[in-house]
């Protein structure tokens, strides 16, 4: 399959009758040929360093900031399919982490 045919709306369609909604990735980012996991030196793949460079994230998530080619699942948010407040972390889009 080429790489632009990778979406999150595809992915959420086949992972729809195997996994709850809570379970599916709510970001995706396809790499590039030319890209690759920075790994440590005993084979572990490096979060912090993978969030920078394929998120562009250091410290809190910016929805209005995305990286290129970033995608996101807004389809059933709690906040009516899109971003009525910013929201630090991605798993609070799901509501694990809001109150009220």
């Amino acid at each position: 399959m080429p790489t632009d045919d990778y979406t999150i709306k595809h992915l959420h369609k086949d992972l729809t009758d195997s996994l709850p909604a809570y379970m599916r990735p709510y970001l995706l980012r396809v790499l590039r040929d030319n890209e690759e996991i920075p790994y440590t030196a005993s084979q572990k793949p490096i979060k912090a360093e993978m969030l920078k460079r394929f998120f562009g994230v250091s410290d809190f998530w910016n929805a209005e900031k995305l990286a290129p080619g970033v995608q996101i699942w807004c389809e059933n948010f709690p906040l009516g399919g899109r971003f009525d407040r910013i929201i630090a972390k991605p798993w609070d889009w799901a509501t694990w982490q809001t109150s009220g």
